[in-house]
C-alpha cells in the first residue's frame, strides 16, 4: 500500500508491506508480518523478501505442531502430488487441495460424515474405496488411506460420479444395504424377508424387490383387528389373482395359526406368485415367526438412519421433492449438518415429520436451522463410542426380550440390578426409548 492508497489519510506518508501469516494446518490466521517505511525508501526485493519469511514461518509451525497433524500434513502433501481433489484429516485437523475445496464448496460436502468414516475406517483395514455422500445429492467415490500412526486420520482421494434419484421419496436409498439382491420375481415362487426397524422403509423396499405393476399388498396388521379366517381368505385370494407379486408387511405380529398357513404357503411352492415379507429385525421376532423367516430364502436387512448419517441429506432432499413437488427448496449446509447428527429413532417417519413442519416455515428458499422444530435446532450430544453404541443395544435388547423387567433383563446381561440402574443412566436409555423401538 503506497501513500495516498492509504485509506487513512494519516498514513499517507508510509509505504506497507503485509501479509498475513496462516498456519498451514488450522488455515487460522496466526499474525501479520509488515514492513512499513517511507516511500522514498520502498524497494522492489521488499514484497519478495517477506513472502520467503512468512514461508518460513509457516514451515516452523508445521515443525512445531503436534506430531500426528505434522505427519498428517507430510501424507496430504505426498497424496496432492498424485490427485486432484484430495481431503486428508483428524479430530481436530482438515486439509483439502483446492480441486476438493471447489467441490465443498460448491457440493456442500459434509465434512463430519467423512470423519465419521475416518474413524470406521480403522475397522476394515488400511485402505477402502466407499460411497460418500454429499449435501447436494450427488456422490463421491473416495479412496481412504488409514494413517495408522494418527489417530482416526486419513486421506480421502475423491472422485465425483453420478446416481440416480429417485423423487418418490426417501426410502429408495436402502438399496445401497442390499446390494446384490435380485428382483423376487426373478426366481419365480421365491420368497423374501425384508427386515428393519419401524419406518426404515422397509415396506418401500418389498415392493421395489417385485417386477410388475400388480402387486398385491397385505398387512399382517389387519388380522388383529378382524378375524384370522378373513384375513386367511385373503392371502388365499392373493394367490389365485397370480399377480407380479405378493407382499405381506409387518409379519411379526401374525398369531401363530396364520404363521403356520403363511409358512406350508411358502413351503409347498404350488403357485406362482413371488412372495416377499416385511417385519422386525429377527432378533426381534417371537420363535413361531423367526421360525417362518427361516424358511425364506433370501433376507434383505436394512440399517436404521442413525446408522446411514452419511446418506442423511440424499434423504431429506428426496422428501422434500416429494411433499413439495414441483419447488426448489433445499436445506442449507448447516442445517443438514445438524440434521445428520440427529439420532433419530423414529427413522423417516420422524425425518418427514420434521420436515413437513420447516416446510410449512419457510414458503420457499433454503432451510434454515430457525425452520426446524425447536427440539431439533440445538445439535446432540457427540454419539456414542463403539463399545458404549454396543453396550445400549445389548441392554435395549435385554430389556425389550423381558417386557421391560430390569430384574430379569440384569440377570440376562450378567450384571446386577444396581450396575444396570447405573448403565441406564449413563446411556440414557429410559422406558420410551425402549418402547418407542419396538413399536
Amino acid at each position: 500500500m503506497h501513500g495516498a492508497e492509504h485509506f487513512a489519510a494519516v498514513l499517507s506518508g508510509f509505504t506497507c508491506y503485509g501479509l498475513p501469516i496462516l498456519h498451514p494446518l488450522t488455515r487460522r490466521v496466526e499474525g501479520v508480518l509488515n514492513i512499513t517505511v517511507h516511500p522514498d525508501d520502498a524497494h522492489p526485493l521488499f514484497p519478495p523478501t517477506l513472502a520467503r519469511a512468512v514461508d518460513d514461518i509457516e514451515q516452523r509451525l508445521i515443525d512445531t505442531s503436534r506430531p500426528a497433524d505434522s505427519r498428517l500434513f507430510r501424507a496430504f502433501r505426498e497424496a496432492c502430488r498424485t490427485g486432484r481433489a484430495i481431503v486428508a484429516l483428524n479430530d481436530h485437523v482438515m486439509l483439502t487441495s483446492t480441486a476438493a475445496l471447489a467441490m465443498v464448496e460448491d457440493l456442500d460436502l459434509d465434512l463430519e460424515a467423512m470423519r465419521e468414516i475416518a474413524r470406521s475406517t480403522a475397522h476394515r483395514g488400511a485402505s477402502t474405496v466407499e460411497s460418500v455422500v454429499l449435501l447436494s445429492g450427488a456422490m463421491v467415490t473416495a479412496r481412504i488411506d488409514r494413517l495408522q500412526d494418527v489417530a482416526h486420520g486419513a486421506v480421502f482421494r475423491l472422485r465425483t460420479r453420478s446416481v440416480p434419484r429417485d423423487a418418490s421419496g426417501a426410502e429408495p436409498a436402502n438399496r445401497g444395504h442390499f446390494v446384490g439382491a435380485e428382483p423376487a420375481a426373478a426366481t419365480a415362487t421365491a420368497s423374501v424377508y425384508v427386515e428393519g426397524e419401524p419406518g426404515s422403509g422397509r415396506s418401500t423396499v418389498a415392493r421395489s424387490l417385485l417386477d410388475g405393476t400388480s402387486v398385491t399388498v397385505i398387512d399382517a396388521l389387519d388380522c388383529l383387528v378382524g378375524d384370522s379366517t378373513a384375513w386367511a381368505e385373503r392371502l388365499a385370494a392373493a394367490l389365485d389373482r397370480h399377480a407380479d407379486g405378493l407382499v405381506i408387511d409387518n409379519v411379526h405380529v401374525l398369531p401363530g395359526d396364520l404363521v403356520d398357513l403363511l409358512a406350508r404357503t411358502i413351503s409347498a411352492g404350488h403357485h406362482s406368485v413371488p412372495i416377499v415379507l416385511t417385519g422386525n429385525p429377527q432378533t426381534w421376532l417371537p420363535a413361531h415367526v423367526q421360525s417362518l423367516v427361516r424358511r425364506c430364502r433370501r433376507i434383505v436387512a436394512l440399517k436404521p438412519l442413525r446408522e446411514r448419517r452419511t446418506e442423511i441429506p440424499l434423504l431429506a432432499q428426496s422428501v422434500i421433492d416429494a411433499l413439495q413437488p414441483g419447488r426448489t427448496h433445499r436445506l442449507a449446509p448447516a442445517t443438514a449438518r445438524l440434521l445428520t447428527a440427529q439420532p433419530w429413532p423414529g427413522n423417516i417417519p420422524e425425518l418427514r415429520e420434521v420436515l413437513r413442519h420447516a416446510l410449512a416455515n419457510r414458503p420457499f428458499g433454503a432451510i434454515e436451522i430457525v425452520d426446524l422444530p425447536a427440539a431439533y435446532r440445538l445439535r446432540p450430544v457427540p454419539s456414542l463410542a463403539g463399545r458404549e453404541e454396543a453396550e445400549r443395544h445389548a441392554i435395549i435388547e435385554a430389556l425389550r426380550r423381558f417386557d421391560g423387567n430390569k430384574t430379569r433383563a440384569a440377570q440376562s446381561l450378567g450384571v446386577t440390578r444396581t450396575t444396570l440402574y447405573n448403565r441406564l443412566r449413563a446411556l440414557k436409555i429410559t422406558d420410551d426409548t425402549v418402547h418407542f423401538l419396538h413399536s
